[in-house]
């Protein structure tokens, strides 16, 4: 004790040579002495209160205990106050100390700063989050004060905030009250529930014209006591996350359905009926000058509000993309201009590729104003076309840039949906127009997949209506269905992706000339002993090959030259600077460098193909 006596004397008194007659008694203000100023006593340091770190989430009350000092008691007429730390965040390189300011003398701090204090630096994530601090103290005696440096510590503080689960689920009258149904997932999307707190479901009204009452169940609360249930807290907009209170309640006001929002952090949420879904929905915009009806988007065909997603496809302008969507009532009007329930965004411009529209009165190009205009940016996002998709019940939606490839292939019943195998491979015809001749099934003959999609069927492009039998219709490649020929017979299919559409033309010979098989025959195999192609659909032939150096080949039938394919004269065709051409019964011979190759032939076409693999 007649250490720190000795030690505060000596601050002291420097201070008072320095000082002269200063008024110590605001002392303690930051802005009058530095750091330089502290002296430090032996054996008087701080610590941390808690060895394992302090859930704000836990602490009942207004203020904690979170630095403890050390030193024994002081000496007669010594006192210590405005205990204070400099803070940073030890995982924040660069980051700016913050000063904090005890309430006690023993080391409590209040709550709300320290809460401020971490969340200001990591955010609200109830994670433990660690911390460096210098601490000083004041010693005081008889009006004067010295500055005590009490050395560092770390700690780890975990802020306020709730345990938010990524899916939570409507457990209410509208499923008979059963706590293990997941019908209905209320979810932000998968998205990071702190840094994206708002949760979104569509759910019905009741039947019989009562209100909905329902409470949410947290996924791993699913078939559980409700004890973990999130409940109202018998005020509208606000809830709790300890099953106290009422249920949710949403009164009926003879909506079909109700979209339910709720802020998992803020724990608020509101209910808003759901606009009318009409049947269709027109893009608008930069590709058809802003009128006309030339790009529907459709859904499945279904009732819509069991299918509310509408999809359609329009192509890039080489520039900036605006648009808005109209619903297939504004078009009865005076003016589109006119409808209440024009589909846009919030905010003029929105160019994410993603998110969430409004239903409102035309907006005038301000924030706020009603439902204004998407802009893709063509820069961010280079594509042939834009796959525009909105959910009119949940009301979100997405933008999908295509880029037209150069080559397709058919999956589908007639080379039995093979996923793995590219053996039906299209021939192009023009500008992004391919065609696929053979014998089809008349029942789910096929879907379409480009070279960089295959495999992965939600990229197939397919129909709207599963097993649509058509004679033309849209393409599609989001939630696709399988596509059917008119009946069992030959046909030439033709896609479109310039316009998205596809055509059935039957051929008019349903007998064409059959062959016991096709082959390749050239200098890589010294003009004999046939590579035989296997015939994958009625007429088209496949196979791989390699060459092992640069070399001539033809393909021939039977064995024999009586029916041989080449192309123009000899070497004319070099397959490094074109994949395919249109045969001709004993056309010159083909170059190809060595290598190996995907082979095509359709005997019926004439077509060649020939891929580097």
């Amino acid at each position: 004790m007649k250490k720190l006596a000795y030690y505060v004397s000596l601050a002291i008194t420097g201070l008072l040579m320095t000082a002269c007659s200063e008024d110590f008694k605001d002392w303690a203000k930051q802005q009058t002495y530095g750091q330089e100023d502290a002296i430090t006593i032996p054996g008087y340091t701080a610590s941390a209160a808690s060895a394992t770190g302090i859930d704000l989430n836990a602490v009942e009350g207004e203020i904690v205990q979170l630095v403890s000092l050390n030193g024994g008691a002081l000496p007669e007429g010594y006192s210590l106050s405005n205990v204070r730390m400099e803070i940073y965040p030890s995982e924040l390189d660069g980051a700016q100390k913050t000063i904090l300011n005890a309430v006690s003398s023993d080391g409590y701090f209040l709550k709300e700063d320290l809460q401020t204090a971490v969340v200001g630096y990591y955010g609200v994530r109830p994670t433990p989050r660690p911390f460096y601090a210098h601490v000083y103290v004041d010693a005081f005696k008889d009006g004067q004060a010295a500055l005590i440096d009490a050395g560092e510590m770390n700690f780890e503080l975990t802020p306020i905030a709730p345990t938010i689960e990524d899916v939570y689920y409507v457990t209410g009258n509208i499923n008979g009250w059963k706590n293990d149904n997941t019908d209905y997932a209320v979810s932000n999307g998968g998205k990071d529930p702190y840094e994206n707190p708002v949760y979104v479901v569509v759910i019905p009204a009741m039947s019989d014209g009562s209100n909905v009452e329902f409470k949410l169940t947290p996924k791993s609360g699913l078939g559980g006591d409700w004890s973990e249930c999130i409940a109202s807290d018998q005020q509208w907009g606000k809830f709790n996350y300890h099953n106290v209170g009422d249920n949710f309640v949403i009164p009926a006001d003879g909506s079909a359905y109700y979209r339910v929002i709720f802020n998992m952090l803020d724990q608020t949420w509101e209910a808003t009926p759901v606009p009318l879904i009409e049947n269709a929905y027109y893009y608008v915009g930069a590709a058809n000058g802003w009128g006309g009806q030339d790009y529907k988007m459709v859904n499945g065909g279904g009732d819509v509000y069991d299918d509310p997603v509408f999809t359609v496809t329009v192509p890039a302008q080489g520039g900036d993309h605006w648009f808005k969507i109209m619903p297939e009532s504004a078009f009865s009007l005076g003016s589109i201009w006119d409808s209440p329930t024009v589909v846009g965004v919030y905010e003029n411009g929105t160019s994410a590729l993603e998110g969430m529209f409004i239903v409102d009165k035309n907006g005038n190009d301000q924030a706020g104003s009603g439902a204004n205009a998407w802009c893709i940016k063509e820069g961010d996002n280079p594509a042939d076309f834009y796959q525009i998709t909105i959910n009119m019940m949940n009301q979100t939606y997405t933008i999908k840039p295509i880029v037209i490839a150069a080559q397709y292939y058919v999956v589908g019943g007639v080379q039995g949906w093979s996923d793995k195998d590219k053996t039906c491979l299209f021939t192009p015809e023009g500008k992004n127009v391919l065609s696929y001749t053979t014998k089809w099934t008349g029942a789910w003959d096929l879907k379409v997949w480009d070279a960089d999609g295959f495999g992965n069927w939600d990229v197939a492009w397919g129909c709207a209506v599963d097993g649509d039998n058509s004679p033309n219709g849209a393409l599609i490649n989001s939630g696709s269905q399988a596509i059917s020929a008119p009946s069992a017979e030959y046909y030439t299919f033709t896609i479109d992706m310039n316009t998205q559409t596809y055509t059935w033309t039957k051929l008019d010979n349903q007998s064409p000339t059959e062959y016991e098989s096709i082959s390749l025959i050239g200098e890589f195999n010294g003009w004999g002993g046939d590579f035989d192609l296997e015939q994958v659909t009625p007429h088209n032939w496949y196979g791989v090959f390699t060459q092992e150096s640069d070399g001539q080949l033809k393909y021939r039938a039977n064995h024999d030259w009586s029916v041989n394919w080449g192309y123009g004269s000899d070497m004319e065709w070099n397959v490094t600077e074109e994949f395919n051409k249109i045969g001709t019964n004993g056309g010159g011979n083909i170059w190809v460098p060595a290598g190996t190759y995907a082979v095509y032939l359709n005997d019926i076409t004439n077509s060649m193909l020939i891929v580097a693999q």
